[in-house]
Order: C-alpha cells, then structure tokens, then sequence
C-alpha cells in the first residue's frame, strides 16, 4: 500500500512538473543564469556595416553539406530542430573556415529554429528584426590539419561554430525553398510518411552572400562562450504562413512563443564582414594609394 502510494506520488509530482514548464516561457527556463545575462562574450548583438570593419583574413574556403535522407523536424527536450532517421550523431556535412589565416573544418551537427530572430540588422539607422532565425550548429573537427596553420601565431579556440540565416516577410534572398521544405516535415509522431529527402547543398545558403563574423556564445544556459559566429547579412524571405507555423508550435511547449534569447552588449568586440562598403577605411586606402600612383606618374 505504502508503496503504491509512493509511485502515485511521484506520477503526480512529474505530471506536475510538465504542467509548470507548460506555464513557463522559454525565456524563464532556458535564458538564465550567470553568463547567459552578465557575460562579457554573449550572443545575439545587434549587427551593422558601419558597426563592422572588413577583414579579408576571415573566409569559408569550403561548404560541403551532404545529400541526407529521412529528415524530419522536431522539438527535443528544448526547441525545434532537424532530425534524421535512425541516426544518433547526425552528421549534416562540413564547412571550412579560414580565421586570421587558421584553417579549420567544422561538422554540420544540428539545424536549429527561432522565433523570432535572435540577431538584429542596422540598416541605414534603421534596425531591422527578422522574423525566424535558423541556425547552423557546426563542431571543430580536432583531428583536422593544414599545412596553411603552419607558423601561424593565432590559433583558433572556439570549438563551435554557427551560422545564422536570417529570414523576414521583407526579404529579398531566395533560400531556394529550403525553410519551406522543412516546414512541411514537423512530425511529432515520427511517422515515415513524413519525412524527406533533401540535398542540403543545393539549396546555396550561404556561397556568395554577404557576412558579420564575430565571437560569441551559445544562447542557452549556460550559455558557453566557445562559439565562432557567422550571420549572413542579407535577409531571407519567408512566407506568413511559415511564420505562423512556427509560432502554433512553440506555443504548444511554452507560454508565448518567443524562444529568443535577449540582445547582448559587444564590450568591445571587433566585429568583421566578409565584404566591402565605400566608405569603408579599406576602399579609401586604396583610393588613396591610386591618387598617389596617379599623381606621379
């Protein structure tokens, strides 16, 4: 008897415990603790190009994303996500990155979505806030080598890196699709019927467009502070009916549906980008160098 009451007890204390996470926001349960709100390293920041200085020693030299089948989207214990069928430890494919001249290759683990965004775009004085934000979770792959990280001075110590993919209903990058093709697949069941096929490289989300590089952090407790981050510059579009999507799904785990994390200070970070502006110290040092040129000869 005794010990039927115990497992009564301990049923309705976990019944309990879900009920109250239920009643929780994200925000409450996942975006506290000590670094999450007082680091000095910590993700999202606010991203401009007046804010950013161009750094040609920044560079993915490589994008080698696989042709995966039975994919799925799910929520884990946390949030929404890619998953693919019967397999532990995906591996989504591989992107190398060059860092002040160290090279490194990264495992695509994880494919990651948040309502609304996290990172925030100033253009013109005008701050933009993207409506989801995807992010592409890779790890440093350690047995890696390159003859180019041979006598360089700086090594890189991050051992993540992520790559942020920006969409709003004003945007005018074509994902090819991509976030559609997964919106499709929301499958709590885990039913074979829905789940897909896809070819993660030819949807070309990040070849040829433009970029904010900085350090920083993860966006949940605790919040570590080993992240490279990459945010492509260029909003994706995104469709209403994609929007609403994910927030009927995150409003069935939690309270409100907003899984972003708050914005961050810099403290001083430098943050770089991949591309040039013209009134950039870059374009005028060359103007200047040409004017020089010009002038004697």
């Amino acid at each position: 008897m005794v010990q039927t009451k115990n497992i009564l007890f301990i049923l309705s204390s976990f019944i309990l415990l879900i009920k109250l996470q239920c009643q929780n926001t994200y925000q409450e349960i996942f975006n506290n603790g000590p670094a999450c709100k007082n680091g000095r390293i910590q993700t999202p920041l606010i991203l401009s190009d007046k804010g950013s200085k161009y750094n040609p020693e920044f560079l993915l030299t490589d994008i080698s994303y696989n042709s995966l089948n039975n994919i799925y989207v799910n929520f884990d214990y946390r949030i929404l996500k890619v998953f693919q069928s019967n397999v532990n430890y995906p591996n989504f494919g591989k992107i190398n990155y060059k860092k002040q001249g160290s090279l490194n290759e990264y495992e695509l683990i994880d494919i990651e979505f948040y309502y609304p965004a996290e990172h925030r775009i100033n253009v013109g004085g005008s701050l933009i806030v993207p409506d989801v934000e995807v992010k592409l979770i890779h790890k440093k792959n350690k047995m890696y080598s390159a003859t180019a990280n041979e006598l360089k001075n700086f090594t890189e110590s991050n051992s993540f890196l992520i790559v942020s993919l920006l969409y709003s209903q004003n945007g005018t990058n074509s994902d090819n699709n991509f976030l559609a093709d997964l919106s499709l697949v929301y499958n709590p069941s885990i039913s074979p019927m829905m789940m897909k096929n896809i070819d993660f490289d030819t949807y070309g989300l990040i070849k040829n467009n433009r970029y904010f590089m900085y350090d920083g952090s993860f966006s949940y407790f605790p919040c570590d502070e080993n992240v490279s981050y990459i945010v492509v510059r260029d909003l994706f579009q995104i469709s209403p009916s994609d929007i609403q999507n994910f927030i009927s799904r995150y409003n069935l785990k939690y309270s409100n549906p907003q899984v972003n994390k708050a914005i961050a200070q810099p403290f001083g970070r430098p943050i770089y980008r991949n591309y040039v502006t013209l009134g950039s110290s870059y374009i005028k040092k060359n103007l200047l160098f040409a004017f020089i040129i010009l002038f004697f000869i």
